[in-house]
């Protein structure tokens, strides 16, 4: 959902611009759609200053002098926002009641046992990798650029021989103007190149869908370099802001998440694809050429696309494309979903075990563990109370459950979940939630289904 709120940001921000005017109520749309995405990621609170001087700026840009009106619409949609929502939670909880479960869901969440300057370290380190892989792309992109020069400059040298007229090039090399159209061949290149290699990691390598996606990464450098050595025009200076505050987004993500950065370069589709669209109009005057460079681009980009999106899945192992799916899910909320033959065949026997063996009104907690074991959607497969206070992975099994359950003691699970193989059980024996059911549970029954085992509290 964040994405998508970021794009909504993106076109009421153009919108705004191309109108040349004061405001037209897209600064508010821009202030009710930042809402919903600081609801999405709270981190994303981060770009609220990002943009309200982004619309100070454009006003000095367009007037003359900071008008602060777009500003002022823009902010106070945001703080109205805010408002309503801090209102409709503090109706149901005191002040310390939501500081408290604040702490708990900080203290509650592994991703926050690593601290911030530990994020920033891993942060450095996946940045500095993307970085030399795009390195290599644009040192290649160098190599073959001259190799096919001279290659040209003899096959021109040649031609001259047999047809007694000179056909080499006579642009000098120290010449600004022929250096400039050389780099932007070059980096026009690389950006073909990583396309190329990427289409090789998915389709010929069989990785899937989140692994490089080096094209992205390519596209951000070479967009930022061209436009730093490019023309400033009006239109390509629209795009910038946008990509951005995407980039800004993203670095928020990875560093308040547990996402590794290479996780989280798909997240820069959106700065990738602003950069895109004001590509043609830094490199070329004319019309026609901006429409080339521009179907060029967007074609590459959508063959890539169609092989990301249409070929491979996300990356697990042994589950990469399209062409591995063997099963349907049959039930549920993911019903008439696609997936590998076992994946599929899981799902839906766990479906039918819960639909045997849990009963509606249950407060079920499900400990998720295993790749193909019980997964957080199947608390959805019944009318059920969720025993936990994340069902977003991973998440913490231990002591701090019991302080969640002492504050809302009717989130206390009378039936817990865990993974296993037709009575063998994956998980670890000496396991949290074990000792919590032997100390807690008063009347113990157990059920093997077929890819999960059942402890119900019988008292309860």
């Amino acid at each position: 959902m964040s994405f998508w709120f970021a794009t909504l940001i993106m076109i009421f921000q153009l919108r705004l611009d191309l109108s040349g005017q004061e405001s037209h109520g897209y600064a508010i749309l821009m202030g009710v759609m930042l809402c919903g995405e600081i609801l999405s990621y709270p981190s994303m609170i981060i770009l609220f200053p990002f943009y309200a001087g982004l619309l100070l700026y454009r006003s000095r840009q367009l007037h003359g002098r900071s008008k602060l009106r777009t500003t002022v619409e823009f902010s106070l949609t945001c703080f109205l926002g805010g408002a309503i929502y801090v209102g409709a939670i503090l109706v149901r909880h005191s002040i310390h009641e939501v500081f408290d479960n604040v702490r708990h869901i900080l203290d509650g969440t592994v991703t926050y046992d690593i601290s911030i300057g530990e994020r920033a370290k891993i942060l450095l380190y996946g940045i500095g990798k993307i970085g030399f892989r795009t390195l290599k792309i644009l040192l290649a992109a160098i190599v073959l650029y001259y190799v096919g020069y001279f290659i040209l400059r003899l096959l021109g040298k040649k031609v001259s021989r047999n047809g007694g007229e000179d056909s080499g090039t006579k642009e000098r090399i120290w010449n600004p103007e022929t250096r400039k159209k050389i780099m932007q061949r070059i980096f026009l290149l690389a950006i073909m190149l990583g396309f190329v290699w990427q289409l090789y990691y998915w389709v010929l390598k069989n990785y899937g869908y989140d692994t490089l996606q080096i094209h992205l990464s390519v596209l951000l450098v070479v967009g930022m370099l061209l436009y730093a050595g490019g023309r400033k025009t009006k239109k390509a200076f629209l795009f910038f802001p946008g990509a951005a505050a995407s980039l800004l987004s993203i670095f928020s993500i990875m560093l308040f998440t547990d996402l590794s950065v290479e996780m989280s370069v798909p997240q820069f589709c959106l700065a990738a694809f602003l950069i895109v669209a004001a590509l043609p109009d830094i490199l070329a005057d004319e019309e026609g050429k901006k429409r080339l460079y521009m179907m060029g681009l967007l074609g590459a980009w959508c063959i890539t696309a169609l092989a990301g999106k249409g070929f491979t899945m996300r990356y697990s192992g042994f589950y990469n494309n399209a062409f591995q799916s063997g099963g349907i899910m049959m039930y549920g909320p993911a019903k008439f979903c696609v997936n590998s033959y076992i994946g599929a065949y899981i799902y839906n026997r766990d479906y039918e075990d819960w639909q045997q063996y849990i009963k509606d009104g249950d407060r079920v907690l499900i400990v998720v563990d295993q790749l193909l074991g019980p997964d957080t959607v199947q608390y959805m497969f019944k009318d059920v109370s969720v025993s936990h206070y994340s069902i977003v992975n991973p998440t913490a099994y231990d002591e701090r459950l019991e302080e969640y359950w002492e504050l809302y003691p009717e989130k206390a699970p009378n039936v817990i979940i865990v993974d296993c193989w037709y009575g063998d059980i994956y998980s670890k024996e000496d396991k949290y939630v074990y000792h919590y059911i032997e100390e807690n549970f008063e009347n113990i029954s157990v059920t093997d289904g077929r890819y999960i085992r059942i402890f119900r509290d019988e008292g309860k």
